[in-house]
Formats: structure tokens, sequence, C-alpha cells
């Protein structure tokens, strides 16, 4: 399976790369704003924006599910990006750059070996693959890892030489600081050279380069420890490790399962059959092309060994973690495979092609077709998929259906939904607009759904303050006093709310899956005091997007078991005309006069949350309700839970009579991200 001439293009080949390269381009680059943007993602965004601005120089890279901490060439790698452009979806824009890039490479190392027949079917799988085009999309170290994986083979693939040798050894020095599983690339490539017999004065430009790019890594496995981050769970998890076969069928069925797992919007797709069809032919079709590199490389074709080796071997060393070990672990090997799908059906000279037997070209065709029509139903899955979020504005996740043997483990028990970088930069712009600085916005933001608009540690409520153009002075001073809160849209409060009558205090907007509510609160949030004490109501600690765990909520240990929040004094009620009363009046004076005003108190982690106001009271639970009057003049808080347990508490009020004196009464959904 050697090397092959680029005298032989046949006139199909270019129209056929250029259908190609415009689907693999635009699933991955349309709407990039669909992405997910977690913790992760602003870690790196906020590291990366004080790179480029020179207010950090990192040494150590983030930690690696308290394995170890990766090298500060990490950081350094994905703040190049941001060189050229400070908006935070720039990363996503060099992440998808590099999806395509590793596309490209893969398609040449494919005709190069195998002729334009495997060239097109290789770069048809690398284009519509569905793992590739999800994770080629994020702002994320999956998303480099296939580039890095696909040039180390294109460098290895001539004859050894000092230039390469060293290259490839910068190369590896960088990979692993992107992500451990590129350490099995290490390990290959050592086999590689091995094989080669490669002279060892000729492997010292290799070591040095190695050592000398990789050196951040070592110093940061040496130097710190893992541990010190906050909120991680560590890796590998305690799920047991399934039997091989079963193992070896669910990492075969892992590109119908992504997908599934990232948006199982209903038990039942109707498009489910699609994806099996696709997964099933292409399951075939690469496994073929495993075996016929294999029997490549034991006849001694170093084409085939140089494409093989690396992969495999990296595949086998994640394939033995344990079985909740993330499906991206295998996104190193992505290029294996797709070239794998073009050794099937390429051919080592023009000569080979001639002499095959009939039969023999019958087969090829049918797996070039079978492979290409299995990249087909990838690309409309993938477009659906993509349709999907983009309408809902977030992504079901059914996180068990993520990992590499699809069973939950430890970091992979629930299910819930995540909503996208645009929805949550909308959040953060609406919530800017209420002014004032970060810390005093923090406190004035409530809702069962406010995880969701800022799973990231509050990194899109600090950019839109910082970014967001609003009236002078708004940075220091609160312009706007309302408070503002989240509820789902298919929450039974949020469609109260959005079906209750205007009112101009009241701004009520659609964000995605997410309805953000801004209102005057009845609630005195200064006067909240425990023990004769101030305290400030909400309680949750204030998130720091630069540090991964520091968004976990903690209360503190000495907080009082009781606490009072007065009621702000009501205005004098106000004289309706008929038409205001006719659209509504009764809401209108929710908080004015004796109208009942739904309180909730929300109690995240262990214990519970009581409360008690005039006369009435809600019996513990995690989250807590009652309705109270105006004539009530202060809202009590009763706390059960146990005082090193992590935990935080909100307390807000439901505008517009929702909940109480109106019919549509509900309790709020308790989802949130994952």
């Amino acid at each position: 399976m050697g090397d092959r001439r680029w005298s032989d293009t046949p006139r199909w080949e270019a129209p056929a790369l250029a259908a190609v390269a415009c689907v693999g381009v635009t699933l991955r680059c349309v709407r990039l704003d669909l992405g997910w943007f977690g913790v992760d993602q602003a870690r790196d965004v906020a590291t990366a924006l004080d790179i480029v601005g020179g207010r950090s120089w990192p040494l150590i890279g983030p930690t690696m599910r308290r394995v170890t901490r990766l090298g500060a060439l990490y950081h350094y790698f994905w703040a190049l990006p941001y060189l050229l452009w400070r908006d935070p979806i720039a990363g996503y824009w060099f992440a998808a750059c590099l999806s395509t890039a590793a596309l490209v490479v893969t398609w040449h190392v494919a005709r190069r070996l195998w002729g334009p027949i495997a060239g097109v079917v290789t770069a048809a799988v690398a284009a519509v693959h569905p793992i590739w085009v999800i994770d080629g999309r994020i702002y994320w170290a999956p998303a480099a890892l296939p580039f890095i994986g696909v040039l180390v083979i294109l460098v290895m693939l001539d004859a050894p030489s000092r230039r390469r040798i060293a290259l490839v050894g910068g190369l590896l020095g960088l990979a692993v600081q992107l992500h451990l599983t590129m350490a099995g690339w290490v390990a290959g490539v050592a086999l590689l050279v091995l094989a080669d017999r490669v002279p060892p004065r000729m492997l010292v430009p290799g070591i040095a380069a190695g050592a000398f790019v990789g050196a951040p890594a070592l110093w940061a496995m040496v130097a710190t420890s893992a541990a010190t981050e906050s909120g991680l769970g560590a890796l590998p998890t305690r799920a047991p490790h399934a039997p091989l076969v079963p193992r070896l069928l669910a990492v075969a069925s892992l590109p119908a399962r992504v997908v599934a797992g990232l948006g199982r919007w209903s038990e039942g797709d109707a498009n489910g059959w699609i994806l099996g069809a696709a997964t099933l032919v292409l399951a075939v079709v690469v496994a073929g092309g495993l075996l016929r590199l294999l029997l490549a490389t034991l006849r001694g074709d170093r084409g085939a060994r140089v494409v093989l080796v690396p992969g495999l071997v990296t595949t086998l060393l994640v394939l033995g973690l344990p079985g909740d070990a993330w499906y991206y672990y295998l996104d190193s090997a992505l290029p294996l495979w797709a070239l794998a799908a073009g050794a099937l059906v390429g051919t080592r000279r023009p000569a080979t092609m001639r002499a095959a037997t009939r039969t023999t070209m019958r087969a090829r065709y049918l797996g070039a077709v079978c492979a290409l029509g299995a990249c087909a139903l990838f690309a409309l899955s993938t477009a659906d998929w993509l349709r999907r979020v983009a309408a809902a504005g977030y992504m079901p996740i059914a996180p068990a259906g993520l990992t590499l043997d699809g069973r939950p483990g430890r970091d992979a028990a629930s299910a819930g939904r995540v909503t996208t970088l645009a929805v949550k930069r909308r959040a953060g712009v609406l919530a800017a607009a209420l002014g004032g600085d970060f810390e005093a916005l923090w406190h004035r933001v409530h809702g069962p759904a406010l995880a969701d608009a800022t799973g990231d540690n509050g990194f899109w409520f600090r950019w839109s303050l910082d970014h967001v153009s609003l009236p002078v002075g708004a940075r220091t001073a609160v312009t706007d006093p309302r408070h503002l809160a989240f509820w789902y849209g298919d929450d039974p409060t949020a469609i109260a709310l959005a079906a209750a009558p205007p009112r101009a205090e009241v701004d009520r907007t659609r964000i995605g899956p997410l309805l953000a509510v801004r209102y005057p609160s009845i609630l005195d949030y200064d006067a909240c005091r425990a023990d004769g004490a101030a305290i400030a109501v909400p309680i949750r600690v204030s998130p720091d997007p630069r540090r991964y765990g520091d968004g976990t909520p903690a209360l503190p240990p000495t907080l009082p078991s009781r606490i009072v929040c007065a009621r702000r004094v009501a205005s004098a009620p106000r004289r309706l005309d008929a038409t205001t009363a006719a659209a509504g009046g009764a809401a209108l004076l929710a908080d004015e006069g004796g109208a009942e005003r739904r309180v909730v108190a929300a109690l995240g982690g262990a214990g519970t949350v009581a409360l008690a106001a005039g006369g009435r009271s809600a019996p513990p639970a995690r989250v807590a309700e009652l309705c109270i009057t105006g004539a009530n003049a202060a809202v009590q808080l009763v706390l059960d839970r146990r005082a090193d347990a992590p935990a935080e508490l909100d307390l807000y009020d439901v505008p517009l009579g929702v909940g109480c004196n109106q019919s549509t009464a509900a309790a709020p959904s308790g989802a949130t991200e994952p």
C-alpha cells in the first residue's frame, strides 16, 4: 500500500471533493454559537484573554480531572485566536478551522497512499462523521486532537530524517499538553521509530524538541497537585470495565449514541433509524479497513504501519479505561477511522486496479458506495441535529450515552439540558442592562433556570458588563433597581407569566428555552437579618470563570439557621381606569394593597428550607413556596442543613400575582445544567 502518484487524476475527483468540502465546511462553521459554553470554555477563554491582554502569564495548565495538571502550552495554544479577535466566539472559529484542516490533511494522506477513490471516501467520512463535526465546533481540547494526530502521520510518512523527527517530537510535546490521551500517540510513534530502526543519532533532535516543547507538562506534573481545584470528579471513574466484545460494540455505535446523547428531544426519534443504519455501515467499512491495514502492516507496508499504529495504540489505551470514561477520549483516533475507510477501497498502484479481478473491483466499488451512502445519512442527521439545537436553544443531554460503554457512572448519572452559547450571550446582555458591578448584579438574579443561564461561572455576565454599551455610570452604580429571574419556557410558572397581562415595570423576554423576567421585587434584600446582623441574600458564592471549580456553591459553615427579610413598604393603591381593569387590574396591584404574591426560597444542595410570614407557613422542602399579602411585614426562613454540606440559597418573589390569587400556580422546575 505504497505511495501513489498524482498524475492519475480522474475528471470526477474535483467535483466530488468540492461537494465534500462544501458539506464539511458548512457543518463545521455555520452557527458556531450553537455550541455549548460551560465552565471549561469560560476558564479557557478568560485565561486566553488575560494572556493576549498581558494580564497573566500562566506557568501551569488546567487540571485533567484530578489525575494531573496539563502543561502551560495548553493555555497559550488556545490563546492564539484571540490575538486577532477578542470576542469569545473567536475560539470556536479557531476550533472549526483546526477541524477543517484535519479534514484536508486526512484526505491528502489517503490520496497519496491509495488513490483518488480512497481520498474521496476518506474525505467524506472525515467531513460528516458526527463526533468529528460536533467536537470540532467547540472551543475545547478534543477539537485539536485529530489535526495534531493526522499531522504526525503526514510527517512520518516520508523516510525518517533529523528534521522530520524533530518536528514530530515538537508536535508530541505540544499534544500531551492538550490532552492526556495523546500519550498514546507518543507510545505509537516510539513503536514506529523502533520498527524503522532509526539510528540513535537521528533521534537526538526529536528527543530534544520533545523535551523542550513538553517541558511545561513535566513541570506541571512534578510541581503542582491536581487537587488544587475544587469541584472536580476523579478520573478514571469507578464504573466497572465491560467485557471486550460488548465494549467494542459500544464503541462502534458511538456516532449514533453521541448524537442521541446530545439531542434526546424525545424518546422515539423518527431519525433514529437513519443514524443507526449509517453507524452500522460505517462500522463494517472501518472494521474491514482496519483489517486490511493490519495485514498490510504485517507484510511490511510502511505506509499502512504509520497510519495504523499510533491510532491503534491510543484506542487500546482508551479502551482500557473504566466504562464511564467519556467518548471524546477517542477523538485523536478519528483520522485512523476515516483512513481505514479509504484503505478498504483504495489500491496501491494503477496496475493493481487493471490486474484485479472483476469481483475484487466490484467489492471495492460496493464498499465505496456503501461508505458514501453512510456519509450522506450522517450529513443529513448532523444537519438535522444542528437545526433542532438552533430551534430549541439547548441540547438535551443524556450523559450515559456519551460514555465509552453507554452506561452511567459517577460523572454521568443524570440527564439535563445545556443551553447554547447564543442563549448565554443574550442572557448576559439582558442582565448587564440592569447596570451595577458584578457583585451587585449577582445578588439580583434568581430563578430555577439561573444555572442554565449562567452555567459558565458567570463569564457572560462579566463579559457583558465590560463590553455591552451601558448608560454613563452604570458600571459603578445600580441604574435599574429591578431584579431578573429565569424560568424554563415550558415551566407552568413561565407559561403563566407569559400569559399574564402587561405591566410597565415587568419586562418579559424569551431567550431560547428560557423566559427572562425583569421586575420590581417586593422583598427588601437590604433589610435581611440573621441574629440581628445584616446578611446578604441570596446567599451564593461569587463565581470566578478563571478557576474551574470556584463556581461550586458553598454556604458558610457559620450560616444562621434563621433569616428574616422585610417586605418593601407598599405604595398607596392606585385607581385603575376601566381599560386597565379589563386588562387585568388585579395582577397590576399584586404588590400593592392586599393582593397576594408568591415568595420562593430554594436551597441548593443537602438540606431543607421553611417559609413563614404573617401566620402562614410552608413546610420544609428544598424549594419552599408561600403566598403572602400586603399585610405581611416580613418573611422568615428556617434552614436545616449540615454545616459542611455544599449549598446555596435563593430567595425571590414571582411577579404579576402568578401562583396565588391567579389560577396558574405551579412549582418551578429543578433541572440544571449538568
